[in-house]
């Protein structure tokens, strides 16, 4: 056997081990209740050790759920949309073995996610190492209001407790590790620059005698909506320089904060046209689109220049609803309508 084929049969077995080592199916509905499943989750003894701390881990798992569903409605009306199977060797299948732009927002989002299911807990009381923040350091929020009740804690704790977990499987020095570990750390501060302020009022009969507000983590529409924008705009790199900067495919590129995102690959989105498994791609075959939209659902774009067919669609709809006072309830009649779906042939 020639070297050149035992040097590519070498990165195939790498690519597979690397592509199992993935704690995100902890966000699976069906998620394994042993986060020690080896046959799953293939987590690194750092992770493992975490294990003990069950409410910690199921926190994780609540937050990496709602970021899975939140990387599908970013993406389905896109080219590639964040499909996910079990029958990849990994949730989000083999493009998170590339460094795309896309690979990219995966990492971000799911970091991201991670920390939102960790702060929720902490606000409801579930895990231990962390609480309600105290507000006295910062300033009021407006003239006459001041901090009460019980704020989201995006502390020191929070923010070094998950991301040692994130990291841990990519310690390493190699540029797929470097990259991994700057998209993770972007979706941290996705959840922290985007904290929201709310301000209620409260008193008799309207009074507003309490002025009140506290902080909330952003819901996960925001996130989303946050990384699809730095998605847009993700720098590519080649390599790092000594003093940790970044070595830009852009010559005339300004240097990536920490808050963005970056890849090294090439992005080609025809390669998201037909399925490949090289890049987790299932193509656009059988995608609804629309033959009036300017965005990229559009037929033309979502179908990559191939031919699209109107098909018919019997659903059935709650119609002529009222509310009924005897039972302080909605009642409605069930109707049915022919919709038209066009879809990629």
């Amino acid at each position: 056997m020639s070297a050149k084929i035992l040097l590519n049969c070498l990165i195939i077995i790498m690519s597979l081990q690397c592509s199992l080592a993935f704690w995100w199916y902890l966000g699976e509905k069906n998620a394994p209740s042993d986060c020690h499943d080896e046959k799953k989750l293939k987590l690194t003894s750092d992770q493992k050790r975490e294990c003990g701390e069950k409410k910690f881990i199921k926190a994780l798992g609540r937050g990496l759920n709602r970021g899975i569903q939140q990387c599908g409605e970013e993406f389905s009306k896109k080219r590639w949309n964040c499909h996910t199977s079990k029958e990849y060797p990994n949730l989000f299948g083999n493009i998170v073995n590339k460094d795309l732009s896309e690979t990219g927002f995966i990492y971000a989002l799911m970091s991201a996610s991670a920390m939102v299911g960790v702060v929720d807990a902490c606000s409801d009381g579930d895990i231990y190492m962390c609480g309600c923040r105290e507000m006295n350091d910062v300033p009021d929020p407006q003239p006459d209001w001041t901090w009460g009740g019980c704020s989201d804690a995006v502390d020191n704790v929070v923010i070094d407790k998950t991301k040692r977990f994130v990291d841990s499987p990519h310690q390493a020095n190699s540029m797929p590790d470097r990259i991994k570990r700057h998209n993770n750390r972007a979706g941290t501060l996705a959840v922290r620059d985007n904290m929201e302020t709310i301000c209620k009022c409260q008193g008799l009969s309207g009074s507003c005698t309490v002025k009140t507000c506290y902080q909330r983590i952003p819901t996960m529409t925001t996130i989303g909506a946050n990384l699809v924008t730095k998605y847009k705009y993700a720098t590519r790199v080649l390599d790092t320089r000594r003093d940790d900067t970044w070595v830009l495919y852009d010559l005339h590129g300004i240097q990536p904060r920490q808050s963005e995102l970056i890849y090294m690959e090439s992005t080609n989105p025809d390669q998201f046209c037909l399925p490949n498994e090289a890049v987790g791609s299932i193509g656009t075959q059988g995608r609804i689109c629309s033959v009036t939209s300017l965005e990229s659902d559009a037929c033309n774009n979502l179908c990559c220049d191939r031919s699209y067919l109107d098909s018919q669609k019997d659903v059935n709809y709650d119609c002529k609803c009222k509310f009924v006072y005897d039972s302080l309830a909605m009642r409605c009649e069930r109707c049915r309508k022919t919709v038209v779906e066009t879809r990629c042939t």
